[in-house]
Order: C-alpha cells, then structure tokens, then sequence
C-alpha cells in the first residue's frame, strides 16, 4: 500500500474527497489538547500529514473517475457460473500473501522474545503475577470457610500500637539506664575507697534489678512483632513514607476505580521493563514548574481529577493511611500516588529510555512525561 494513503488511514483507490476528510480528521487530533504537553512531536507529524496531503491528494481519483475506473474493471465467469470480478481476485490473493507474511514475522518475533534470558526485574514481575494467580486460585478452592474468617483489622491495629507501645518502653528504658550508669560512676568517683567497696553490692544488685527489667521488656517485644506478624496477611500492602514510618494500604481502601489505575499501572510497568537501558544515568531534581505541568496532566488522565492537588486532597480525606495532602510537597505528592497506584517508584525505573523522547529516565518529570505518553498511545 502507497505510504501516503497508509499516513491517512485511506486505500488507494480513495477519492480527493476523502482525502480532503481524513487529512482533516488527523489535523484537528494533533491540534487537540491531548498533544499540547510535546509541540515538537506535533510539529513533526503535522510536516508528515501535510506531505501525505499533497501526494495522496494528486494521486487520489476523482469521484467521477473512481466509478468508471471501477465500471471499467474486466469481469470473468468461472466455470460454476459465477461472476468473479479480476481485479478483485487479484486484490484479494495479495492481501491474503501479505497477512500470512505478516503473520510469520509476528510468530518469529514472539517466539524470539520467549526464547530470550528475561531481565531480572522482570523475572521477578513474572514471579509475584505466578505468586498471585496462585493465591487466587486457592482463594477459590476454598470456597465458604474463606468467607466466614473473622475480620483481624482490628486486632491487627491494636497490635500495631502495642508493638510501638513496647518499642517506646524499651528506649525510655535504655535511657533511663544510661542516666543511672553515669550517675553511678560519677558518685563512686565522689566516695573513698572504703565506701565504695561497701557501695559496691547495692550496685550489683541494683543492675540484676535492671537485668531482670530488660529480660521483661525484651518478651514483650518479641510478642508484640509476633503479634503483628501472625495479623499480617495478603489483602494489604505495606510501604514506608518519607519518614521511614510503615504505610499500610488495605483491599478496603481501594474502591472500583482504584483497582482499574492499578490495573493501567502494571501494564505501564510491564512495558518499562522492556525499554533500552542506560547504565550512566543519575537522578537529577525537576524543574517545579515543568514537575508541576507534567503532574496535574498524570492526575487527569489515570483518575480524572483536574491536579495533583485536588488527587491528593482526595485520596487524603477517602484513604485512611495516605500521607500526602493538599499543599503538601509536590515531590512527596507525586511519589506516594504512585506508590499507592502500584507504579514503581523513580528509583527503580532511573536509566531506562523513554522512546517518545528519546530521553533517559532520570527525574520524576521525565518518568511523568513517559507514564502520560504510554497512556494516550496505548491506553487511552
């Protein structure tokens, strides 16, 4: 097929009229909003389309023309009777040689993606989707005693403050330790040496005290973690905000349309494990305003809300553990909606190539800019 009429979705015996229409259709799309975030791919696909104008449009039949070129064609009649068009036939017979070609080179590249070593990362995508699915089936298997398990949020809540209750007992009492060691010190440095072998037992035993003491708390501390652990189970996800304290994400905290942009997430996700990589590169800060730009842009296309802000002002009075709220740190805004969307964090997909820029991931601009890309071309 000519590339020019390919460039306006037309075959090509397509008139001058609809050529007029398709390049039409295709210019108003990139002048759209949804193409003002990157004029320079804009511009150079518009320099396409007006280069595929002028050489379908002089190509392209007339109306009148068209039909009497098609009234025109030689028909046949085959041995049964029926009329067969020739140059139908002919059209016909390629087009089925050109989709058998195209179906080897697609089985050939498939079979050559299954036959390479798979990135680790995405080695280990592959195991937790194997980990799931096999979770989920013995979810099913279980039928009705799975639904009659009590709820632990509860208890598990409470066993969370009772581990945090313990942590902070055991560091009053190791100061408290600290500040009755070197009170000693300082008065048996005070006292005779006569004296300070008579002092010397209560000392012993008041550290035997502490001993005991400490044993005692250690218990308790061990039972609160094992508390916490035996409450844990699959429906939540545990992540740590940016004061290293835990962030626990439930199935409850998710509602309908959540799980759709999580589901957009791990499709993301997948394709930026089969990107090019760059081993030079360094995370750099983004520019405010362009992070900005690129944000509210994320914001309105995975969730529907205007910003950043009005996302994080949602989430913040809906999601019981989400830290991020509105006028909060923008930086801080954009990393804990995507983690709690399930996107990676920068981290984790720094040096890979963003084809639509050509550009190495190295900010949270050029990650947004990437994530906001694959959306309008493959989910949009």
């Amino acid at each position: 097929m000519d590339r020019y009429f390919a460039l306006l979705g037309l075959r090509e015996d397509a008139t001058k009229e609809q050529v007029k229409a398709a390049y039409g259709q295709r210019l108003a799309k990139y002048k759209s909003a949804d193409y003002a975030d990157d004029p320079a791919y804009v511009d150079r696909k518009i320099t396409e389309l007006n280069q595929a104008y002028a050489k379908a449009y002089e190509r392209a039949l007339d109306g009148s023309a068209s039909k009497s070129a098609i009234s025109s064609v030689p028909e046949l009649v085959s041995s049964n009777g029926t009329v067969q068009n020739q140059h139908s036939t002919a059209e016909e017979r390629r087009r089925q040689q050109y989709r058998v070609q195209k179906e080897a080179v697609y089985e050939k590249k498939r079979q050559a993606m299954e036959d390479a070593e798979l990135h680790p990362l995405q080695r280990l995508s592959q195991d937790i989707r194997e980990k799931l699915d096999r979770d989920e089936g013995e979810a099913e298997t279980q039928g009705d005693r799975e639904s009659s398990m009590p709820d632990l949020s509860v208890f598990r809540k409470k066993a969370v403050q009772f581990r945090d209750h313990v942590k902070q007992d055991v560091q009053e009492y190791r100061s408290e330790e600290r500040a009755y060691a070197a009170e000693a010190e300082a008065q048996a440095a005070q006292q005779s040496p006569l004296t300070g072998n008579g002092a010397q037992p209560n000392r012993e035993s008041s550290s035997a005290s502490m001993g005991n003491l400490k044993a005692i708390l250690g218990v308790l501390l061990t039972l609160a973690v094992f508390l916490f652990t035996m409450c844990d189970s699959n429906d939540e996800f545990v992540y740590e905000d940016l004061d290293g304290e835990d962030v626990i994400y439930e199935d409850s905290d998710y509602q309908t349309s959540d799980w759709d942009i999580v589901q957009m997430a791990e499709e993301a996700t997948s394709s930026i494990w089969n990107l090019e990589f760059s081993d030079t590169a360094e995370i750099v800060k983004s520019d405010n305003e362009a992070l900005q730009k690129a944000a509210d842009l994320f914001a309105k296309r995975y969730t529907g809300f205007t910003s950043m802000d009005a996302l994080c002002s949602h989430l913040y009075g809906t999601v019981g553990p989400f830290p991020a709220m509105q006028g909060s740190e923008l930086v801080m805004q954009v990393e804990e909606v995507l983690r709690y969307y399930h996107f990676p964090q920068l981290e984790e997909v720094s040096g890979y190539i963003n084809p639509f820029t050509d550009h190495v991931i190295d900010s949270q601009r050029e990650y947004l800019r990437y994530l906001n890309r694959y959306y309008r071309e493959e989910l949009s």
